[in-house]
């Protein structure tokens, strides 16, 4: 997903608002006081182009942020594809090993 950024990343515009979910938040920056309003910075509004993620984070990303509108399948085709796969799957029955035997499984498998 693509997020606006008009003023390349310089925190000027206001443009890439999103909403940092993390009871844990870092303090607004100066550029975002200068933008955000005390309630937004509260309630977690942040510019994404201001932040460093250096952490986890559950972030919301309303949609008026976004460069374009949020596609999951725009269109499809079923096809039927059969399955070859390049690594198969053998069951097979080995001699028990025991401690007069200590030939390996390898050259079980073999014989």
């Amino acid at each position: 997903m693509g997020i606006k950024s008009v003023c390349a990343g310089k925190g000027t515009c206001g443009k890439c608002r999103i909403v940092i979910l993390n009871k844990e938040k870092k303090p607004a920056s100066k550029q975002e006081q200068e933008i955000l309003s005390p309630d937004e910075i509260d309630n977690g509004v942040r510019l994404a182009c201001q932040q460093i993620f250096d952490r986890d984070l559950i972030i919301y990303l309303p949609s008026s942020s976004m460069s374009e509108e949020q596609k999951l399948q725009v269109r499809g085709e079923e096809k039927i594809i059969e399955v070859d796969p390049v690594c198969k799957k053998y069951f097979v029955k080995l001699k028990e090993a025991n401690l007069g035997d200590l030939e390996s499984d390898f050259n079980r498998i073999k014989s």
